[in-house]
């Protein structure tokens, strides 16, 4: 049981990682404007567009900079 809770919080704790990465990514890309100024009629464009950027070198620095609280 105690195995098993450990599993548990170990893939709890990769899959925060990995989102916190990736919504840092997304906010650095949108305070950059690496994707331009929004444009109301190509939203689903634009979210996409910040998706793709490449913002810094490593996820682990989006990592670093989402857990470092701005």
């Amino acid at each position: 049981m105690k195995n098993a809770v450990i599993m548990l919080l170990s893939v709890l704790r990769v899959w925060l990682g990995a989102s916190v990465a990736r919504l840092e990514k997304y906010h650095y890309a949108s305070m950059l404007q690496a994707c331009g100024k929004p444009d109301p009629l190509r939203l689903v464009q634009h979210d996409e567009c910040f998706h793709r950027a490449f913002t810094r070198s490593s996820p682990l620095w989006n990592l670093y900079y989402g857990m470092k609280g701005h």
